[in-house]
């Protein structure tokens, strides 16, 4: 028998078992060649936005000056939005902000050519946002950095589906933090949002790259934070009460923008008698008048952010600021542009902290000087409000603003802001978004990945105080019919899983199933393990 016959196969569940019990040093060493790369590659997406950006505002500037150039204006921006249209067409996985792209391909839901959307998400990317659109660099990024993730893992040779999805994972979690130098919340939004739950040696090897990408990204950006507002005066105990008020009207916009953000998308499916890769001519279209009244409005929103800062505004500017960036925020992302949501979000989140400041201080009396403070909370609290992970919203903003002296008011606001949304019934944005994307695909995609060959896919999961797993007997939970339970971690031990194994908070159980009933097997898995919404404990 040959030496590759005796080999098991890079998918096989012994190849799969034996990957998890490798060093951690290996996989550390890997998340670091990913930060490397990721962010090197994400440094040079950033520079391209942003020269672009410069050239399309003296543009506009420029033909303020003289009219006779608008019509050249016009052709220009339909030409781009013809150029960005035929590279959707080619492939589709580049539109939008591309996070539900990589929350799809982490379950199976969904499947990436990393070559062709890191090519194509990267031109079109800095296409759509240095037009001066209302878009965002840092979902681009985080899928691009998937993506090298991703290449790096085929390009070594290795086939196993288990390791790509950590690569995968540790490009993710690089690209934000390249994207906004700020490598914690690279780490919490890949483990909050995209994982929803972590082992240590995702945690070691997503901080290893998202570190790593920071380091390079400073070495072409600096060390001053992206949105650096000086120093603040931390807002007194007494004047708290404010940030209950700031975080539940949060919590309400947020709602408000989920709901008339999908709707916005639903309004663009209803127009059939242009193809979707083109319906990015409507933004594009409506840019050339944005821009030629107000240059200095155009892209993602940093520019308002920092400028709220800097100057002050009326109360009815700050409204009409507030209306225009929300409106063209929704009909640029609404049309499947690769752009993302995150900077829009900021700013949006940034004019209603300015609007609210403003009325505290004529209403309730609050200090001017606090109006700033304000502005900062309302980012984490808008962010959490729509993406519901308040944990990367608080260190999110404080790492951009670089303020760690506003952590505590950001905390109460975000989790504010969260509980409202929560009882409003708001969804996270990103699962909603993955939900539409993945269901026109879902057929095929279970079809592939039955017709090829199986691959085995690890997870890890805690049990979660209150859940329905606590304090339970192995034998007596309806395990999901395609998981097969491999080990039960308490603290430092390993321990057999038996019928009699009693399940304590705390412990993380580890689970094997086959790749295409990936993302059924984590639904059950997570209702079972960490869902203690809807236990009733006797």
């Amino acid at each position: 028998m040959h030496e590759s016959e005796r080999l098991p196969s890079p998918n096989s569940t012994t190849h799969t078992l034996r990957v998890w019990k490798e060093p951690i040093l290996k996989f550390i060493f890997k998340a670091t060649i990913v930060g490397l790369v990721v962010g090197l590659f994400i440094s040079l997406f950033r520079m391209a936005v942003t020269e672009a950006l410069h050239l399309v505002k003296d543009m506009f500037g420029y033909v303020q000056q003289h009219l006779i150039w608008v019509p050249v204006l016009i052709a220009g921006a339909l030409l781009l939005a013809w150029v960005i249209g035929l590279l959707i067409k080619s492939d589709p996985l580049i539109k939008g902000s591309g996070i539900p792209q990589v929350e799809g391909q982490l379950v199976n839901e969904l499947h990436m050519n990393w070559l062709s959307v890191f090519i194509k998400k990267f031109v079109g990317g800095t296409l759509a946002i240095g037009s001066g659109l209302f878009l965002g660099r840092e979902g681009p990024s985080i899928q691009l950095g998937a993506a090298l993730g991703q290449g790096i893992h085929r390009l070594s040779g290795n086939r196993s589906v288990f390791e790509e999805k950590f690569l995968l994972t540790c490009g993710a979690s690089a690209g934000l933090s390249a994207a906004f130098n700020a490598p914690l919340a690279g780490v919490l939004f890949v483990l909050e949002e995209v994982h929803r739950h972590f082992s240590p040696i995702i945690l070691l090897t997503v901080m290893t790259s998202s570190v790593t990408a920071d380091v390079v990204a400073s070495q072409f950006f600096g060390l001053t934070p992206v949105l650096s507002f000086g120093h603040l005066e931390s807002l007194p105990i007494k004047d708290y009460g404010f940030l209950l008020l700031l975080g539940a009207m949060l919590g309400v916009a947020g709602m408000i923008y989920n709901k008339t953000l999908l709707m916005t998308q639903s309004i663009y499916q209803r127009i059939t008698w242009l193809p979707g890769h083109l319906h990015g001519i409507f933004p594009f279209i409506l840019m050339v008048p944005l821009g030629l009244l107000a240059p200095q409005m155009l892209g993602g929103g940093h520019d308002i952010i920092v400028s709220l800062h800097q100057q002050a505004f009326s109360l009815i500017a700050l409204v009409i600021l507030l209306l225009v960036r929300y409106l063209f925020s929704l009909i640029c992302y609404g049309s499947g542009l690769p752009g993302g949501i995150f900077l829009p979000m900021l700013a949006l989140g940034s004019l209603v902290g300015a609007i609210l400041g403003q009325l505290f201080v004529s209403v309730f009396g609050l200090d001017p000087m606090f109006v700033n403070n304000m502005v900062i909370l309302a980012m984490a609290g808008f962010f959490t409000a729509v993406v519901k992970a308040p944990i990367t919203g608080s260190l999110l903003i404080t790492e951009m603003t670089g303020s760690f002296a506003t952590l505590l008011p950001v905390i109460i606001v975000s989790l504010t802001a969260y509980v409202i949304s929560d009882l409003l019934k708001t969804k996270p944005i990103y699962e909603e978004l993955l939900h539409r994307l993945t269901t026109p695909f879902k057929e095929a995609m279970d079809h592939q990945l039955k017709s090829r060959e199986t691959a085995k896919e690890l997870i890890e999961i805690p049990i979660v105080i209150g859940s329905k797993a606590e304090n339970q007997y192995i034998r007596d939970l309806n395990w999901p019919r395609q998981a097969l339970l491999i080990a039960v971690k308490r603290g430092g031990l390993e321990i057999i899983p038996k019928g009699d194994t009693k399940l304590r908070a705390g412990d993380s159980i580890l689970i094997l199933t086959d790749d295409y009933t990936l993302s059924e097997v984590k639904q059950e898995m997570n209702m079972l393990c960490t869902d203690c919404s809807s236990y009733d404990r006797e």
